[in-house]
């Protein structure tokens, strides 16, 4: 990719940024920072959140209209060993996380490296696996 419009819109929506470049798909990407943990597990968001329930609608039509679309999560702890939806806070925002990786958005929760000099992307994080729906 060659090319960043920050804050692109589509649609009912304003994402966080769309990479372009030549004889690429476009890709959408939408960022959110990760602060709060639960058990082992980075989890996303740390309260109820109809905007990030319309990002990953948005998302999901993208990734059907055949371009690329993708979550990034910046997560500020180090002690999680995985992500994980907030099901407990937001089970539509949980539901929705589930749907939108099954159809194809990308999902990237990266640790952050937070020093004195700056920060900096560390490694990506496991996802936790779904839970069995009934």
């Amino acid at each position: 990719y060659t090319s960043l419009v920050r804050e692109a819109k589509r649609g009912q929506s304003r994402l966080d940024g769309l990479l372009t470049g030549p004889g690429q798909p476009p890709l959408w990407v939408e960022c959110k920072n990760v602060t709060m943990m639960e058990d082992d597990a980075a989890c996303f968001p740390d309260a109820a959140s109809e905007r990030g329930q319309k990002h990953l609608r948005e998302l999901m039509d993208i990734v059907a209209q055949g371009e690329r679309a993708a979550m990034l999560y910046l997560v500020q702890r180090p002690d999680g060993r995985c992500f994980a939806p907030a099901d407990f806070i937001d089970p539509e925002y949980a539901r929705l996380f589930y749907d939108a990786l099954s159809c194809g958005v990308e999902i990237y929760p990266y640790r952050a490296l937070v020093d004195i000099t700056g920060i900096d992307l560390g490694p990506l994080i496991p996802l936790r696996p779904a839970p069995q729906r009934n």
